[in-house]
């Protein structure tokens, strides 16, 4: 029998071998970089940052004229430095041609594949290219499945998606950089309810959200200014707003020109208006989430997913079981000031206070009062 190898073998065999795929990517990466028209570009809070200097754009015809006319004869390999931390570069594919014979193509593979054919270059189109292609002249269209994106930050992180090369060796999850892989297996494997500002574990969800809740330094969101922290974003962005004179942004429809103040707003517009993501089969009625949509579903299934635990009724609906629940618990239900009735929500204690005690209710909401 032959001599089985130690661990620690096998765990030198794997990172050198990790090491040299790493490597072809790069060399990969590194050829059709200097023999096509591909752009490297860093995407980062909707703008195009230029990877050669500190200049940022968000309009992607500004950019590649920005590229041609100062930095035309750089080395656009330089950047491949960021390929030493398992990081794919994004770059853009619009106009795309060889730089030897000029001939135009849709994609990188049919160029890596010409690149090899007729130059006679050395790419190895068996493993990743070390690229992400963004078509950034496309109204922000996903090159590989045509789906559309708000705009250029969802556009990457979803283009990404297709080029996932790290995969969670415990629930198949796949991310772009193993740092990301490593991070996924902290939270959601090793104490799947651990704070992620102070690492501390808890015994259930909602033992670490009253945590984040009453611990200022866990909240999650920060003012860049005043270091101020919030349990919310829209607190946040009131703060910058009231305190340091920040406006508050703005999120306007690629397709239409709508405009929202918060972006998930935009993002269900877009979803449900724009897109047939998240289309009804039975009806072709849109939603802005697939939440949404799968609810909008159960009612014509008929399916009743959600079961109360104490008296078996069964929802289609989430909102509607989580408030059929309150009745069975009465430390979640609002109560009356003036009479100690307890009501599922405050819509039934103003229903109740306007009916049995009016004169109170005209004082504690005068102007639902008078309209009415």
């Amino acid at each position: 029998m032959g001599c089985r190898k130690r661990p620690s073998q096998e765990n030198e065999k794997s990172v050198a071998t990790n090491a040299l795929t790493k490597q072809r990517v790069k060399k990969n990466a590194e050829i059709i970089m200097r023999y096509s028209s591909i752009c490297p570009v860093r995407v980062a809070k909707n703008f195009l940052h230029c990877c050669f200097c500190v200049e940022k754009f968000n309009d992607p015809l500004l950019f590649r004229s920005h590229i041609k006319q100062d930095h035309s004869k750089i080395d656009k390999s330089s950047c491949l430095k960021k390929l030493d931390k398992n990081l794919q570069i994004r770059v853009d594919i619009s106009n795309l041609r060889c730089l030897i014979c000029s001939n135009p193509f849709a994609s990188l593979k049919p160029l890596a594949e010409h690149l090899i054919e007729k130059h006679k270059l050395e790419i190895d189109i068996q493993i990743s290219l070390g690229l992400v292609p963004l078509d950034l002249e496309n109204n922000y269209k996903c090159v590989v499945c045509n789906q559309k994106f708000t705009g250029l930050m969802q556009l990457s992180r979803h283009t990404g998606t297709h080029f996932y090369q790290h995969i969670c060796y415990i629930c198949g999850k796949r991310c772009e950089t193993n740092s990301g892989i490593q991070n996924h297996i902290e939270r959601q494997h090793s104490h799947k309810n651990m704070c992620r500002v102070c690492k501390e574990p808890f015994p259930t969800a909602q033992a670490k959200i009253e945590h984040v809740k009453t611990n200022k330094t866990c909240m999650p969101y920060s003012c860049k200014f005043c270091k101020e922290r919030f349990l919310f974003f829209e607190l946040r962005l009131q703060h910058l707003q009231q305190v340091h004179g920040v406006p508050i942004p703005e999120y306007k429809c690629t397709e239409c020109n709508a405009v929202f103040e918060k972006r998930m707003r935009l993002y269900m517009h877009f979803k449900s208006e724009h897109t047939k993501e998240h289309q009804c089969p039975y009806c072709k009625k849109t939603f802005g989430t697939k939440k949404f949509l799968t609810e909008h579903v159960h009612r014509h299934t008929g399916h009743r997913p959600l079961v109360c635990e104490v008296c078996d009724k069964s929802f289609n609906r989430e909102k509607s079981y989580r408030l059929h629940c309150i009745i069975h618990d009465d430390s979640k239900k609002l109560k009356c000031s003036l009479c100690s009735r307890k009501f599922i929500g405050m819509t039934k204690v103003k229903a109740h206070m306007k009916k049995h005690h009016p004169e109170a209710y005209s004082k504690q909401f005068p102007e639902k009062s008078s309209t009415s």
